[in-house]
């Protein structure tokens, strides 16, 4: 399978790939990073379409138009009072729609929610210097010793209230998103999520989400991390010199 083909395969079925698409994307990082796009973006329509429909709707609609057709025979008078019990129903109606849309409160969920908002982020292929990302953990209020890797993207950003770093590493198997959220404590957990594979673990001050289109590099990563926060390394780095 070419990557043509591939790409063909994951527009139609992003969750249904043969052993030959499968093989293909292991040995293409581009192709797993669009596949991983793709699982994204599946991932936000499942989202859309799963939302409750609330309990009270139909009741909500019948007084709806009961009070309309009340205050049409009450005449031009109640006209405002007609306008305002339809505002005040409406905006019920939306902030149950909102309720029913809103993040899960794990840091895990808001993160593959937020790849929704950057898709583009893990085609990067940039090389982000370590004092920029000093900086950005700086703003975080967080010390980063070392470097972790190589960084293809971070930016600053604000995920269900919290602030983050939000970087891309490019492995050879493919673009891994890394999010870091100072004061958020998470027991360590794998997951499935939108057709991706995620890990969740504590180090430093905070959390650290490890998404990707597989888990290969995630041990890796992890403890790449780990050694970067852990100031304990320089110091026998430099008792060694």
């Amino acid at each position: 399978m070419n990557c043509l083909e591939f790409r063909r395969t994951i527009a139609a079925l992003p969750r249904a790939l043969d052993n030959a698409a499968r093989s293909h994307r292991e040995a293409c990082p581009r192709c797993a990073e669009a596949h991983a796009r793709a699982l994204v973006f599946e991932g936000s329509l499942d989202r859309a379409l799963a939302v409750p429909v609330p309990a009270q709707l139909a009741d909500q609609i019948l007084l709806h138009q009961i009070t309309a057709e009340r205050s049409q025979r009450l005449g031009r008078g109640h006209q405002l009072w007609r306008m305002a019990a339809g505002f005040t129903i409406g905006m019920g109606m939306a902030t149950v729609g909102w309720l029913a849309l809103a993040p899960s409160e794990s840091m895990a969920a808001m993160s593959v929610a937020h790849l929704v908002e950057e898709p583009m982020a893990m085609a990067s292929h940039g090389a982000v210097s370590m004092d920029e990302v000093q900086a950005i953990f700086a703003r975080l209020n967080t010390r980063l010793p070392r470097s972790p890797g190589p960084i293809a993207y971070i930016r600053f950003c604000v995920i269900g209230g919290h602030n983050t770093a939000h970087m891309v590493m490019q492995r050879p198997s493919g673009a891994v998103t890394v999010i870091f959220a100072p004061g958020v404590v998470a027991a360590a957990h794998s997951f499935n999520d939108a057709g991706l594979r995620g890990r969740e673990l504590a180090v430093a001050n905070g959390s650290l989400v490890l998404l990707s289109a597989n888990d290969t590099e995630f041990d890796a990563i992890a403890v790449a991390f780990n050694q970067a926060f852990d100031t304990t390394v320089l110091h026998r780095n430099s008792a060694a010199i």
